[in-house]
This record gives C-alpha cells, structure tokens and sequence, in this order.
C-alpha cells in the first residue's frame, strides 16, 4: 500500500510513530510536508527524514531549495 502523511497529522502529534507504523509493514509513505525554507532549513528537514523509510517529499522553491533537499 502507498500512503501519503500531511500537515494535519504532523500538528495532531503521533506523526513520526505512524510514518515508523507504516513503514514496518512494508508500506510507502509520501510525506507532504511542502517543504519550503531558506535552503539550510530545508536541507535540514529533509535530512532529518532519512534512514525513517520514506518513499518521497515534497519540496517547494528555487533551485538552491532543491539542491539542499536533495
């Protein structure tokens, strides 16, 4: 199964304990998030998403956005 997580669920609480949930049952999980930052912020959210398993993110900008997310 595919899922997708939003912005909803990230301010109810709980979000990383679903997306964790999610994953160990072999599922993929898009986090929508729409990142959009100064690039060091973004850089820094999204490196903070790796090793948990997600499929993809969403990420808004320029490029110097892109190029940090990446």
């Amino acid at each position: 199964m595919f899922y997708k997580i939003g912005l909803e669920l990230a301010m109810a609480g709980g979000y990383f304990e679903l997306l964790a949930w999610l994953v160990e049952r072999g599922n993929q999980v898009f986090v929508d998030l729409k990142f959009f930052d100064i690039p060091e912020t973004v850089g820094r959210a999204v490196a903070a998403l790796r090793g948990r398993g997600v499929t993809f993110a969403t990420v808004h900008g320029n490029q110097a956005m892109m190029e940090a997310a990446g």
